[in-house]
């Protein structure tokens, strides 16, 4: 006989790789290349972030799958027609879990959420926009806790007149800081 169980994750702290907002989801999920005056885009892809987003706000709420919640916040704010700036907070909550021993016998409940908290940056070159994020990364589950710090690094070219984009971005290049330990 043979016993199989399930295999962990490739990763820790994915939930930053969800979709920031229901027009990125719509859209496949990852929208690294339209650039419009759309701040949650600029989440994906910092060197999106232009002066027409000066002091836009965006908020977003998605009440995922079974009683998961997850949701984003961003103001950005442009410092001249070339450098702008944002920060913000994406977060999942999985909801509140029934905890019981190892015997089945329940115990209590308990609670697990993660958290993003981000600052980006983009410049302006003509046509051409580059960025940067820098993501401090915290996760609670029970009671372990994570955290972690990534950036995410980008470019975009922009031809309005041929209405041409195209961008690359590097995205969540960081590090588990602290493991998840007890509290």
């Amino acid at each position: 006989n043979s016993i199989y169980g399930q295999i962990g994750g490739n990763g820790i702290m994915k939930f930053i790789d969800l979709p920031p907002s229901s027009r990125t989801a719509s859209l496949g999920g990852n929208l690294i290349s339209v650039k419009d005056d759309d701040l949650t885009l600029a989440i994906q892809n910092p060197s999106l972030l232009n002066e027409s987003m000066d002091d836009h706000f965006a908020i977003s709420y998605i009440d995922y799958l079974a009683g998961i919640n997850f949701g984003s916040l961003a103001y950005a704010h442009s410092f001249d027609s070339i450098n702008t700036g944002m920060i913000g907070m994406q977060y999942i909550n999985y909801g509140t879990f029934t905890q019981a021993d190892v015997n089945g016998n329940i115990t209590g409940t308990f609670s697990a959420g993660e958290y993003n908290f981000f600052a980006g940056y983009s410049r302006q070159w003509h046509d051409f926009s580059y960025g940067g994020q820098l993501k401090l990364l915290y996760s609670n589950l029970d009671i372990y806790n994570s955290f972690g710090a990534s950036i995410d690094l980008s470019g975009t070219y922009f031809d309005k007149d041929k209405g041409f984009t195209a961008a690359v971005v590097f995205k969540n290049i960081g590090y588990q800081i602290t493991p998840y330990a007890d509290v």
